[in-house]
């Protein structure tokens, strides 16, 4: 339920409207689940990563990211 409630502030408007707010203490679960790492594939992160290096919470795998 958790990992869910965290999913849906994804698709809240304001909330992403500050990207920050993915990597708050709030949003956990949701970089901790195995779906985080399509949600970076289609926001460009993954891209970005592999160029100028990832973001401090995640590690580059072969199968995408793995981010805590």
């Amino acid at each position: 339920m958790r990992i869910a409630a965290s999913f849906e502030l994804v698709d809240d408007f304001w909330y992403l409207y500050r990207l920050c707010n993915i990597w708050s203490p709030h949003t956990a679960a949701l970089r901790s689940d195995p779906g985080f790492a399509e949600l970076t594939r289609r926001w460009g992160f993954i891209d970005y990563w592999q160029r100028f290096g990832s973001a401090d919470m995640c590690t580059l795998t072969d199968e995408g990211v793995s981010c805590r």
